[in-house]
């Protein structure tokens, strides 16, 4: 993240007694009332301060402060060592697109204590949340990571000088400041699927509707054709297709753009059943992708649990997607199925480097790590945000099986390999995937072991 920090040199310009004048010559040293004193360094404890809650450092944060408690507020805040996992996914894209300014021409003090102020340019997180329609935590934060929705926050940072060392005695005020998310409960502000208590019923909460800019029959605006949509690849028209090891179930159903307008699948809801049984519903989600019109269903194993096995995905089960109009009247039914295989491979370890790509990440997986083929996949947040990037596949002794390069804006990115691709029969040990930006700066690293 790119900082607008700005150091000025101040030169003090002095008027003699005797009418003439003269520039001060050393640039690190301010006068005050008490003496000198490092105004360079108040400015570099400003920053590191600044940078501490940015990059949730709680090492430097403490080391900044004097302020006892502040340790205790910054774990609990910054750390977030009691959120659950979608809360420090929500914080922490927060966090990523903060912003400091260091006033320079703010400080003031002694030799004993200082001050100086700093801007904070903090995402405008609850108006975000509030007035966005959300259905998980995923959903909040792929808004917030893209977002420039921001707030100003000023900040005087008190400092007192302990044994030579600039401290900051107001850190808990400051902190409280900036991360003003303590109270604030995401989950309110949710559009949650309605998730029956009783899965034996096939009752659904009904939802509030408007009116549909279609004045005929939602039907007419079908096609009829349809595509479950895996990993970058589209099964049209398979009532029987089966996502393997699926994390996430999709269908796009395809309508003609060119008799309507999107705005008329606003009233359209989905059911989704799992083995027969209702577990959700939600509204479609409707877009414009490559000349064709597409209406979304999709629901995803992380909200459902139960129904999933090993790693995260969907065990093996029957899927059926059911469409309503605004009168409750079904349009039509599509079905799938979902399977689960363990391959037995294991991510060894993950890194994510430096390059500006990195921001339009989403998160990363090993689709496929078997002796006969390796994907490894990149979720995109921006898919209209070109990825440029070479990738190579390396085995344990670091000899390089592949290098091949990606230039594409799409939802995400594959990179494969095969056996006989690198003159293999199998593959069986431990490989890593590299992907490197056109200037050489990491993006992301994973090692993966075949067993």
């Amino acid at each position: 993240m790119k900082k607008t920090i700005s150091i000025v040199l101040v030169l003090t310009m002095a008027a003699s007694l005797f009418g003439c004048s003269s520039f001060q010559t050393d640039d690190k040293k301010k006068k005050s009332k008490k003496g000198d004193f490092d105004e360079d360094e108040i400015v570099e404890v400003a920053e590191n301060f600044a940078k501490a809650i940015e990059k949730a450092d709680a090492d430097s944060f403490e080391e900044l402060s004097s302020d006892k408690k502040a340790a205790d507020l910054f774990d609990e805040l910054v750390v977030g060592s009691d959120y659950d996992s979608d809360e420090k996914d929500i914080y922490e894209a927060i966090l990523s697109n903060l912003n400091y300014e260091v006033d320079e021409d703010s400080v003031d003090g002694d030799e004993d204590s200082a001050e100086v102020s700093i801007t904070f340019s903090v995402l405008d997180y609850k108006g975000i949340i509030k007035n966005g329609e959300f259905y998980d935590a995923g959903d909040i934060v792929y808004e917030l990571e893209k977002s420039d929705e921001m707030n100003d926050v000023d900040v005087k940072l008190e400092l007192e000088n302990d044994d030579g060392d600039w401290k900051v005695n107001n850190a808990s005020k400051a902190l409280k400041a900036v991360c003003t998310w303590g109270d604030f409960d995401y989950t309110d502000y949710l559009s949650e699927p309605v998730i029956d208590t009783d899965p034996t019923t096939t009752e659904t909460t009904e939802p509030t509707t408007t009116a549909a800019d279609f004045d005929g029959d939602y039907r007419e605006a079908m096609t009829g054709d349809y595509y479950w949509y895996d990993c970058g690849n589209k099964y049209k028209n398979d009532s029987s297709y089966v996502f393997p090891n699926a994390g996430r179930v999709e269908l796009d159903v395809i309508i003609d753009i060119d008799a309507v307008s999107l705005s008329w699948a606003d009233d359209i809801v989905y059911e989704v059943y799992v083995d027969g049984e209702y577990i959700c519903w939600a509204y479609v989600y409707a877009i414009e992708e490559d000349g064709e019109g597409l209406v979304i269903c999709s629901v995803s194993a992380k909200d459902f649990q139960d129904y999933t096995d090993g790693k995260g995905y969907f065990g093996n089960h029957d899927f059926e997607f059911r469409l309503f109009d605004e009168k409750d009247e079904l349009i039509e039914t599509y079905t799938c199925s979902s399977s689960y295989k363990d391959f037995g491979y294991t991510v060894v370890e993950e890194e994510f480097g430096d390059s500006e790509q990195v921001d339009n990440i989403y998160f990363v997986d090993w689709y496929s790590a078997e002796p006969d083929y390796l994907e490894f996949d990149l979720f995109i947040l921006d898919y209209n945000t070109m990825m440029d990037f070479d990738y190579k596949f390396y085995d344990e002794d670091g000899n390089t099986l592949i290098v091949d390069s990606i230039y594409d804006s799409t939802t995400f990115l594959v990179c494969y390999l095969k056996p006989d691709e690198c003159g293999l029969t199998e593959f069986d040990g431990t490989y890593t995937v590299e992907c490197v930006d056109k200037d050489g700066k990491l993006i992301v690293s994973s090692t993966v072991e075949v067993k």
